[in-house]
C-alpha cells in the first residue's frame, strides 16, 4: 500500500488587537480536528503589516503563532 507517513507541522498567525477566535477555543478546535498537539510562543516577536479596508493605510501588528501538529 501507497501511503504518506509523518508529521505535519502547521503554523497560525493571530493578531492581537483583533481576537476573533480566543487561544484556548482555537487550540481546542485544532485538537478537535485532529491534532495531537498544540502549541503557542511565549514571546510576541511576529510582525506584519495589516492593511485598512479602504486600502491607504497599512500598520504593523504584533501576531500571536500557534503551532498544531498533526500525524499523518
Amino acid at each position: 500500500m501507497l501511503g504518506v507517513n509523518g508529521v505535519l507541522n502547521f503554523w497560525i498567525l493571530s493578531n492581537i488587537k483583533n481576537h476573533k477566535i480566543p487561544k484556548q477555543d482555537l487550540h481546542e478546535a485544532l485538537k478537535n480536528g485532529g491534532a495531537s498537539s498544540v502549541q503557542s510562543e511565549d514571546k510576541i516577536n511576529h510582525r506584519f503589516k495589516v492593511g485598512s479596508n479602504d486600502g491607504l493605510r497599512a500598520l504593523p501588528f504584533k501576531s500571536n503563532l500557534h503551532l498544531a501538529t498533526l500525524k499523518i
